[in-house]
């Protein structure tokens, strides 16, 4: 039996589904080559064309949650769509799914400034330990909740969340407020000198 002229795949057209297979969705893609779905789903897996689940350089949110220790991916999902986390986009099919640059999540996770919406303590992915390790020898400071930021402070927590909500001590939130230690003593130094009429106590 003859192979019909319009099935046939040009070297041109399998390097464009090398090239953005996983990176665009399906159809659009299909659209392109004039294919369809079901064409570019049957190419892709003749040439051994890599799905995203299985490109090295990326993670999926159900993967980095495993690597961060986190225990449910939702909260990963939330980081990831909120661009907490240096977000990447793949397509399976035609679902966008969000992910991650193992290097650039790597460079993000080397400036502790970024630590406090996950415990550092709870990584498994080896890479990443490494990463943290390296950060904390190199930074004295830590992150602290609301409650602990009250008992650093000797105020209250409803007073901390004032001082928090007038813009007088830097906070960054995830679930829950999150201040630096150094911050927070700065602030404390402020009042204790003077340098403030509040009342937070």
């Amino acid at each position: 039996m003859s192979t019909r002229t319009e099935d046939l795949w040009t070297p041109e057209q399998e390097a464009l589904l090398r090239q953005e297979y996983g990176r665009i969705p399906r159809r659009q893609l299909a659209e392109k080559l004039g294919r369809s779905e079901v064409a570019i789903k049957m190419r892709a897996r003749v040439l051994r064309v890599p799905s995203p689940r299985t490109w090295q350089h990326i993670m999926l949110s159900t993967v980095l949650t495993y690597a961060l220790g986190f225990g449910c991916e939702k909260s990963v999902r939330n980081l990831m769509c909120k661009g907490v986390f240096p977000v990447h986009y793949v397509y399976l099919g035609n679902t966008r799914v969000p992910a991650v640059n193992i290097k650039r999540m790597q460079q993000w996770l080397g400036d502790p400034n970024n630590w406090y919406c996950l415990d550092v303590d709870r990584i498994v992915d080896p890479r990443y330990q490494s990463v943290v390790r390296l950060a904390r020898r190199q930074w004295n400071d830590e992150w602290l909740t609301v409650g602990q930021i009250a008992e650093l402070m000797g105020y209250s927590q409803q007073g901390i969340n004032k001082l928090i909500h007038g813009g007088a001590l830097p906070a960054k939130r995830h679930n829950n407020w999150h201040v630096l230690k150094s911050d927070a003593l700065k602030v404390k130094r402020i009042v204790q000198q003077g340098g403030g009429c509040w009342s937070y106590t």
